[in-house]
């Protein structure tokens, strides 16, 4: 019985020895990303494991062991695990955003309560612009128009439905009573204030879709008596 007990020890050994070794051989084929909104996926690997594929997966998780977690823009922090010993997963966690304002020529990126989370030089694509508030001084840290929760609640409710509705747009314009207009292609959306916002997002998300590539004014502050909104040519 001892006899077989200590051939089961050396077995074992012999095993662990052997993954070991060829752990230190095996290299990472592929690195997935999770999480990403606001990074792409060549961003964050070119950012956070540049060049990794085909390093050995013991010495990149010795260098992950060892190293010290970069600081990016736009992420509260980031995971990096092994899913097998050939591929390794890139885990995101950014920081939520909706859109930013222009502030001392930087961009002040906001989250869903408009409170401004990051700042930039260069814009990062696929956030609109938001032109027109009465924000004062900007900073990171701070909330936008926090004396007028009801501008705020304005374009916090129009911002969310955009979103939920995956209307793209590049910027946004209010006026000084929170009347917004802004651009989907080449059709200019006079869109309005918070009345029936979350209904008339729904039907511009509609509408766009069977527009194709019409340009022209729509104005979806008001329907027509046959419950149609009607696309006006744009003057020269």
């Amino acid at each position: 019985m001892k006899r077989l007990q200590k051939l089961g020890i050396v077995f074992a050994l012999l095993l662990a020895v052997s993954l070991a070794a060829a752990f230190v051989c095996i290299r990472v084929k592929t690195v997935t990303v999770q999480g990403n909104r606001i990074y792409s996926e060549e961003a964050a690997r070119k950012a956070l494991l540049p060049k990794v594929e085909g390093e050995r997966s013991a010495e990149l998780l010795f260098r992950l062991w060892r190293g010290k977690k970069k600081q990016l823009a736009f992420l509260t922090g980031y995971d990096i695990r092994f899913t097998s010993p050939f591929s390794v997963e890139l885990i995101l966690h950014e920081k939520p955003v909706l859109g930013y304002v222009r502030y001392m020529s930087a961009a002040f990126y906001f989250d869903d309560e408009l409170r401004v989370v990051e700042s930039v030089q260069k814009p990062i694509p696929g956030y609109p612009e938001i032109v027109g508030l009465q924000t004062g001084d900007v900073a990171v840290g701070g909330t936008l128009l926090e004396a007028d929760p009801k501008g705020r609640t304005i374009v916090r409710q129009l911002l969310l439905n955009l979103r939920k509705n995956d209307i793209r747009t590049e910027q946004i314009v209010f006026d000084a009573a929170y009347q917004a207009t802004f651009r989907c292609g080449g059709i200019t959306v006079l869109f309005g204030g918070e009345k029936e916002a979350e209904e008339r997002c729904k039907d511009l998300a509609g509408i766009l879709k069977k527009a194709g590539n019409a340009s022209g004014i729509l104005d979806i502050r008001k329907r027509a008596s046959n419950g149609t909104y009607a696309l006006q040519a744009q003057n020269p």
